[in-house]
């Protein structure tokens, strides 16, 4: 496995936490939350730091997301019953749009 020197600091460097922050926010900026915390982003991002400095972070839970899946409404479905006439020529009662066979 490769080894990589010097990479926390990378991670921790202003420059990194300020793009990882922009990233983070892409498509929730009008979230409640979001904007909240990008109020005091400079605050925040220094206290983030000294967490990660002092290696103190804790992330939180993690969340997944499919990306594509959308849950089906629960919904319910009737079963139509075709009623079939026993002698020729008897009209059979139809429902709107239903073809004859």
């Amino acid at each position: 496995m490769k080894r990589y020197g010097n990479l926390y600091e990378k991670i921790i460097s202003w420059d990194n936490l300020l793009e990882s922050s922009k990233k983070a926010r892409m498509n929730k900026r009008y979230r409640p939350n979001v904007a909240e915390y990008e109020r005091d982003l400079e605050k925040n991002l220094v206290r983030l730091r000294e967490k990660l400095l002092s290696r103190t972070y804790r992330p939180g839970p993690y969340r997944e997301k499919i990306k594509g899946y959308r849950r089906a409404k629960p919904h319910i479905v009737a079963v139509g019953i075709r009623h079939q006439s026993t002698y020729a020529g008897d009209s059979v009662p139809r429902r709107h749009g239903e073809r004859q066979r």
